[in-house]
């Protein structure tokens, strides 16, 4: 007969007493350290858990978090209503919660998906929401919000809905939210988008409670243009920046409510042409805010909509950044040169108000040829500058420094002026700058720094070359370099100047 030895006795086999009790006791607190989830559905202790199988419920609350310090971990399964979706039923709920955690998963089929309110330091991620009748994410009141790497799926148009007639990807009332890296896809199966009943609205943030939230580098889509949809919708009194999101087939790409206040830079909008024999939408919107508190847009690209964007009239003075994060990012500046192209810059026109923050993403940065960096611009600033908060993400800070007409970030350790990569500032990079840039800043920067190289091949700038320069080009001068690079050219070839192109944004640069 074969005898089983349980793993636990073969490993203790030997030990001393105190050994074997310190053996026993850590293995009691890794078997403490992930429970599953109680058969209750009731969490009412701190912790993390697990679920160990797809858990498919008729009860109207699939699984309760009542206590703070949770870790959820679906572990790779679903959380299912077994019935047709109704009202009344809901997913996960979490209410008057610290420090909540749902991770790793599906939820589907319940009126309410999750749903929590009143909670501080809330994460839902890598959560797939594959069967959405009314919300996927419902978040009230809370404040310290994360949703982020999820999928939102299978909007489901086909149940009617004689009380609020929507189907909600995500909504929420927070302040210091982030929504970030999250995939919506609406999928519409009628036969004519133009008379659909219910409405969708991928991102809705609500009045009063959403300040100072951010969403960012999203994917919202639908398979076809919408009548009645909105990406991101910004309730009354609401506070938002909304930066390099992609927003596809809504009728309303951010629409802003009146009094609410926001940011929208560098996101995608676009609206593509209906299936045929389906008529355009008559009027379809990039950016919809005639009634907004305050908007500022930058650096958006529109594509097929018949109105790009619909704006109030910019009030001449006064930007409040007190209730607004400004993320910027700093991406390869080795792929280009221009401002705000390699790195995000905004401008604002008229006074800029200190007291909110500014977050810079680094985590893409590559050391260019460009040492000074003009990443917030205005007129002039109202307030104490010490009261807008700097921080980086990603990688280093950089130094910076706040000035009469916006803020700059200084890149160390590089060659200004070698707009050709090689090592050098010579008329090779001015041969560069004429064909590429032309601007009057760069060349300065390259007349400035003429003579330089670099410690062998290092972006360090020479100590022995620091002090040369080139005098102001007369019109004789100008007829000199422009001989030097046709020289140049002749006995390098056309392809020596743009060795270091890349592409970058659809276009090819050097």
């Amino acid at each position: 007969m074969r005898r089983t030895v349980f793993p636990s006795k073969v490993l203790t086999a030997g030990l001393s007493p105190m050994t074997f009790l310190l053996f026993h006791g850590l293995m009691a607190t890794a078997a403490a350290a992930q429970s599953p989830v109680p058969l209750s559905g009731v969490i009412a202790q701190p912790g993390q858990y697990f679920l160990p199988h797809d858990l498919i419920v008729t009860r109207e609350t699939g699984i309760r978090i009542d206590a703070n310090n949770v870790t959820l971990d679906l572990a790779g399964h679903a959380l299912r209503f077994a019935d047709t979706p109704r009202v009344g039923t809901f997913g996960i709920v979490a209410t008057g919660r610290t420090n909540v955690r749902i991770t790793n998963g599906a939820i589907g089929a319940f009126w309410f998906n999750v749903h929590t309110s009143q909670n501080q330091g809330l994460q839902i991620d890598n959560v797939t929401f594959d069967d959405i009748p009314y919300i996927g994410v419902n978040a009230a009141a809370s404040n310290d919000v994360t949703i982020r790497d999820n999928r939102f799926m299978n909007f489901r148009y086909d149940i009617p809905k004689a009380v609020d007639p929507y189907v909600i990807g995500i909504n929420i009332g927070a302040e210091d939210a982030v929504i970030t890296r999250n995939r919506f896809d609406a999928v519409y199966t009628g036969s004519d988008p133009h008379i659909m009943s219910v409405e969708t609205v991928l991102v809705l943030f609500s009045a009063n409670v959403s300040q100072r939230s951010v969403v960012r580098h999203n994917e919202m889509s639908a398979n076809t243009p919408l009548n009645r949809s909105y990406g991101l919708w910004v309730a009354s009194n609401a506070h938002v920046t909304a930066m390099h999101n992609t927003i596809r087939n809504m009728r309303y790409g951010v629409t802003l409510a009146s009094n609410a206040t926001a940011l929208a830079g560098y996101n995608d909008f676009s609206v593509d042409a209906p299936p045929p024999g389906v008529p355009p939408l008559s009027s379809t919107f990039g950016i919809y805010a005639n009634a907004a508190e305050q908007v500022f847009e930058t650096g958006n690209e529109f594509h097929g909509q018949t109105h790009p964007t619909f704006l109030p009239p910019i009030a001449a003075g006064d930007w409040d950044n007190v209730n607004i994060v400004l993320i910027l990012e700093i991406n390869d500046l080795a792929t280009t040169l221009l401002p705000g192209l390699g790195y995000d810059q905004i401008d604002f026109p008229g006074a800029f108000t200190h007291g909110g923050s500014v977050v810079i993403d680094v985590s893409e940065f590559n050391a260019g040829p460009i040492s000074e960096l003009k990443l917030v611009g205005w007129t002039s600033q109202v307030g104490n500058p010490s009261s807008t908060a700097v921080s980086f993400v990603g990688g280093a800070a950089m130094p910076y420094e706040f000035r009469a007409d916006g803020l700059y970030a200084n890149v160390p350790g590089t060659l200004v002026g070698d707009y050709n990569g090689d090592g050098v500032v010579d008329a090779a990079d001015y041969v560069v700058w004429r064909q590429a840039y032309g601007t009057q800043a760069l060349y300065d920067a390259w007349r400035a720094h003429f003579g330089q190289s670099g410690d062998s091949g290092s972006n360090l700038r020479s100590t022995s070359s620091a002090n040369a320069t080139v005098p102001e080009p007369a019109v004789g001068v100008w007829m000199k370099l422009a001989a030097a690079a046709m020289l140049f050219l002749g006995r390098h070839g056309s392809s020596r100047v743009c060795s270091n192109c890349h592409h970058h944004r659809d276009s090819l640069t050097c």
